[in-house]
């Protein structure tokens, strides 16, 4: 269980692998005057990293983080903060 949970708006930069104890994925992201660096399992030696484009997604699960402006923004872990777990959503099942 993390911490803290919450959603990152920003702009793609990079992304480069790093190998620790597991094989992460490490993006670079910009948002605002901050740039962030987020660690992404992946499944593959290679450093590449599977992704998933969900067609059709309801659009109003977004809502309450639609609006937010470029940076990281807290989300309490409720169902109205707008943190979602999408791996575990029907639409995101592969």
């Amino acid at each position: 269980m993390l911490p803290a949970y919450g959603v990152l708006v920003g702009e793609y930069v990079s992304s480069t692998r790093e190998q620790g104890k597991w094989l992460h994925a490490v993006l670079t992201i910009n948002a605002g005057s901050v740039q962030y660096q987020a660690a992404v399992d992946v499944n593959e030696p290679n450093g590449l990293f599977q992704y998933q484009i969900l067609d059709n997604l309801d659009l109003k699960l977004l809502t309450p983080v639609s609006p937010l402006a470029s940076g990281w923004h807290h989300l309490d872990s409720n169902p109205t903060s707008g943190f979602r777990t999408l791996g575990g959503h029907p639409k995101a099942a592969m």
